[in-house]
């Protein structure tokens, strides 16, 4: 899990990339964001075999 803290429009907010394995929010999403911690969660790029 990596963290970068960042400021957007004057409140602090935390990125956090981790695996969809390490976080259950990202279960079938790409990204999530929660308000109520001010944290923005993204999935690891990870190649999907079926993809072109």
């Amino acid at each position: 899990m990596n963290q970068q803290k960042i400021n957007i429009l004057g409140s602090e907010w935390t990125i956090v990339r981790t695996n969809r394995g390490e976080e259950k929010r990202l279960e079938n999403k790409a990204v999530f964001c929660d308000n109520s911690t001010k944290e923005i969660v993204v999935t690891k790029y990870e190649k999907d075999p079926e993809d072109l």
